[in-house]
């Protein structure tokens, strides 16, 4: 089998989404994402040339993420893979390609919105990873907290 590469997805939520319950028990996020095509102009521009309309799914956290943040419309951009699917439906086999979510996100560039940064209460002795902010804290490179002086700002590595 071949090995999942992960690719972006940039688009918006073009139909309803949907959550459901799989047979597992695993939330499952479903929903067509519209991906906006365009041609290069010989003169450099970009002329939209249409639309491309592709399902969209995700498991787990990132579905129930998913579909509490996201309504028809909104911009998004996602991180996954394409797999291959088939299925029976009203007696007929129905195959075809989908975009599995293992990421997704309001796009900044399109999308206003404000961003929730209180304090997060601690998750349980589960073994889980700490709050986000304790841990954007541990991940910090002292030379990225540092006060910077007028020369820090100019300075330049040598590779």
């Amino acid at each position: 089998m071949a090995e999942n590469r992960a690719e972006p997805l940039w688009g918006y939520i073009a139909s309803e989404p949907d959550i459901k319950t799989t047979r597992n028990g695993k939330a499952r996020f479903f929903a067509f994402a519209g991906e906006p095509q365009y041609r290069d102009e010989p003169e450099g521009s970009r002329t939209r040339v249409g639309t491309e309309y592709r399902p969209m799914v995700a498991y787990g956290q990132v579905a129930e993420a998913a579909a509490a943040k996201f309504a028809r419309g909104d911009n998004f951009v996602a991180i996954g893979y394409t797999r291959p699917y088939s299925h029976k439906k009203d007696g007929k086999d129905v195959s075809g390609e989908e975009f599995v979510a293992l990421g997704i996100g309001h796009d900044a560039l399109r999308t206003n919105y404000e961003v929730d940064r209180s304090p997060r209460p601690p998750r349980d002795a589960s073994g889980e990873a700490p709050t986000a902010a304790a841990k954007r804290n541990r991940e910090t490179p002292p030379e990225f907290t540092a006060a910077r002086t007028p020369t820090s700002a100019t300075r330049t590595l040598a590779l």
